[in-house]
């Protein structure tokens, strides 16, 4: 297509085209459009309209394309302009914005904007775009631990997809997502199943990268059940594949850890580290300086300084989860040398932990 003559309405058309090649994860074809949609903007005066539209739809490119590299300045260029009244690009803002705090695990503010977009998608007439919204809807509950609703999201996504040829790679990300929260829920034959079903259609689909996202997961799935030598086999894939992939590192390092190899360990702390400072990952900051105590061999003393710096991140994300292990690690510890005070006090933040935890269950 010659671009250098585009009206404004058919910039408009065009960024919708390349946004519903995003969706169905047509890398390709989406990169194509993409250099068209980017030769025109070189050479033309785009209205504010026009330019808050090119950025947000840029950025749905990178989350498609290289979303391990997204951090704090992903954003920034949409947040140059003021958000639209046109209710269309206000739901994409919103969505968007939304997926980024995911990805940031910034979990409160995440909500927030999906809450805000849920009230904009009742002018979405586009079924797939329903299907969007509750597969990303899905993978903030699965972080937040709130499983049931991370698998109500799902099946309502998948249901939408499975309508409509052509989104078999969708309908693999939706077993994904489903397998992940069945290894919260602790279902680790059930999300093995699911795991493979995901492999099993994207290896239809030639997608060798996105086999990749499923390896990790499948690691993290051996790890929960302490099969290190298994999890490290399917970690190490990915971690060759992506280097900078920041959550494989961390679970080798954590499964080296666990067979006591602390030196390849602390190599892959050091990697990760310096990762997640960079993409500026504040959760993941907090995994790998608490595990870089544990596997330092730091005093007690000195590991309950990091871990009680990690928890307060953890509390004010309301990550009880983390609160719940961490707590209860260090109430452990304290308990083998019979500083009671101490063993007491974690406990009970444990036991705090579980509650909200439990609450939340509730809730869904």
């Amino acid at each position: 297509m010659n671009t250098k003559f585009l009206t404004q309405e058919a910039l408009a058309k065009l960024l919708d085209e390349w946004y519903r090649e995003i969706k169905k994860q047509n890398v390709d074809m989406a990169t194509k459009l993409r250099e068209e949609v980017v030769g025109y903007v070189k050479n033309n005066k785009l209205s504010e309209t026009s330019q808050f539209h090119y950025h947000l739809i840029s950025f749905r490119h990178q989350v498609l394309t290289d979303g391990i590299h997204i951090g704090q300045d992903s954003f920034d260029k949409i947040n140059e302009f003021p958000v639209p009244s046109d209710n269309v690009l206000s739901y994409y803002y919103h969505l968007f914005k939304a997926i980024y705090c995911t990805f940031l695990l910034n979990i409160k503010e995440a909500h927030y904007h999906f809450d805000e977009a849920s009230y904009l998608l009742e002018s979405i007439s586009d079924e797939l775009e329903k299907a969007e919204f509750y597969y990303r809807t899905a993978v903030l509950y699965h972080h937040n631990n709130q499983s049931m609703l991370a698998i109500k999201n799902t099946l309502k996504a998948k249901e939408i997809y499975e309508q409509y040829p052509g989104n078999e790679l969708n309908i693999a990300s939706c077993e994904n997502a489903f397998a992940s929260t069945c290894v919260l829920l602790q279902q680790f034959e059930q999300a093995e199943e699911s795991y493979n079903t995901a492999i099993t259609l994207l290896q239809k689909a030639n997608k060798d990268d996105l086999v990749l996202r499923i390896r990790n997961n499948l690691g993290w799935l051996y790890a929960s059940q302490n099969l290190s030598e298994l999890a490290i086999r399917h970690l190490s894939e990915v971690s060759e594949n992506i280097p900078n992939h920041f959550k494989a590192i961390f679970l080798q390092a954590r499964e080296y850890y666990k067979l006591n190899e602390l030196t390849t360990a602390v190599t892959f702390i050091e990697k990760g580290s310096s990762i997640c400072h960079q993409l500026g990952n504040e959760e993941y900051k907090w995994h790998f300086a608490i595990l870089k105590a544990l596997t330092s061999g730091a005093s007690i003393e000195e590991t309950d300084e990091v871990v009680s710096l990690g928890l307060t991140y953890f509390e004010k994300e309301s990550l009880w989860e983390y609160v719940n292990e961490y707590s209860e690690m260090l109430a452990v510890k304290y308990y083998s040398v019979e500083n009671h005070q101490k063993a007491s006090h974690y406990f009970f933040k444990a036991h705090e932990a579980k509650k909200e935890l439990d609450k939340k269950g509730a809730l869904q």
